[in-house]
């Protein structure tokens, strides 16, 4: 397989070991690349600059375009290894803090969402890509929102899209943020079969970041009549109850918001919290062969894409979401994909049935190999 790097119109290739991770977590992707060589080439070890833009390349498919972030070198007389990384195009949101151009503008009201997210993201040329999906809720009219000093872009953006259920997603090939919903990017071609295309399979479950209770805190102006105007006083949304974890243990958690709201929306912001949170607590991983799936176009697995999956072992027979990709290159095993997925409903805001996406009595009872030779039969 031709896994190349293109810097400044130069393809590099020959990397005896390649990492390339994206995520519907954290935002960015990130890649990592090596090459171990006798008798260095050092006009070709000098091209490489911090700060480069760069595209990763395989089989003809850009897996993620982004900039140089770290260059390491370990030589000796006759040997020499070269390591590069970096992430994708839109890191500087996660890193950066807004800093308005005029140096007064940090506060907006009566804009759209959408709006708001392009003057955040603009100061990067970060276009933003909106799913019809959302449309309705990305127009919503934003009373008021503050940047506070050292909040990240990336922070801000989500503090606008997270009680929306709205994912800012980055798919690491192009300069753009979509905002979009869990599975916009359909049904992937193949699927995950235990026996066939699986390689292996790990099952992490945690409860760590799971409560018994979340209580969503902010101020809103409330009328005691409708003659009367309102008055802006501390307000607390509904109890929002995880009643898998609060049959074992009280585990209370309070969320801040540091906008004028209102009940509704601070009871929605604890309900997608504790949605988020139980379905990120239980997810599977899978291992196969190759970056593409088996089909005649040959597509790379994409992240916010529905797998169907088939594994006995598990008893997972149904369609999950893909919440990131990890593509491998090595000498030893050649090119693999690691998928992890997850219950859709980690990532909306609905009243999910929690058992699917339980960790604490996770539905999925692994079997023996005796069982599973059993059902082969």
């Amino acid at each position: 397989m031709a896994i190349s790097l293109i810097v400044n119109n130069k393809s590099f290739e020959g990397w005896k070991e390649a990492t390339i991770i994206q995520s519907l977590d954290g935002l960015v992707g990130q890649f990592n690349l090596s090459i171990f060589e006798r008798l260095p080439k050092y006009s070709e070890t000098r091209s490489f600059k911090i700060g480069d833009a760069c595209k990763v390349v395989s089989n003809n498919n850009l897996i993620m375009e982004g900039y140089i972030e770290e260059v390491n070198i370990n030589y000796d007389f006759e040997d020499h290894a070269i390591q590069i990384s970096g992430r994708d195009q839109l890191c500087d949101m996660v890193d950066c803090s807004f800093i308005s151009k005029d140096k007064k503008e940090y506060e907006w009201k009566e804009l759209k969402i959408k709006e708001i997210i392009e003057i955040l993201v603009g100061i990067f040329g970060i276009v933003v890509q909106i799913d019809s999906i959302v449309e309705e809720e990305i127009n919503e009219i934003e009373e008021n929102f503050t940047a506070n000093p050292g909040d990240t872009i990336y922070e801000l953006v989500n503090k606008l899209c997270r009680s929306r259920a709205i994912l800012a997603v980055s798919y690491g090939n192009k300069k753009t943020l979509t905002l979009t919903r869990a599975g916009t990017n359909k049904m992937c071609d193949d699927s995950l079969i235990l026996g066939k295309n699986i390689l292996s399979g790990s099952l992490q479950q945690s409860s760590v970041d799971r409560f018994s209770l979340y209580v969503a805190k902010g101020y809103g102006e409330v009328q005691e009549n409708v003659d009367q105007l309102g008055v802006v006083m501390n307000i607390r949304s509904e109890d929002v109850v995880d009643a898998i974890i609060a049959s074992k243990r009280r585990r209370p958690l309070v969320l801040l918001s540091e906008k004028v709201t209102t009940i509704e929306e601070l009871t929605k912001y604890a309900n997608w919290e504790k949605v988020i949170r139980a379905g990120r607590s239980g997810t599977v991983s899978y291992k196969v062969q190759g970056w593409e799936q088996k089909t005649r176009e040959k597509k790379p697995w994409t992240i916010n894409s529905f797998v169907n999956i088939n594994d006995k072992f598990l008893n997972i027979e149904e369609r999950w979401l893909i919440s990131q990709v990890e593509f491998n290159y090595n000498e030893s095993e050649g090119t693999t994909t690691t998928i992890t997925a997850m219950p859709k409903g980690a990532f909306e805001l609905i009243e999910e049935p929690l058992e699917k996406i339980d960790s604490g009595d996770f539905k999925y009872i692994p079997q023996t190999t005796k069982q599973l030779e059993e059902n082969k039969s």
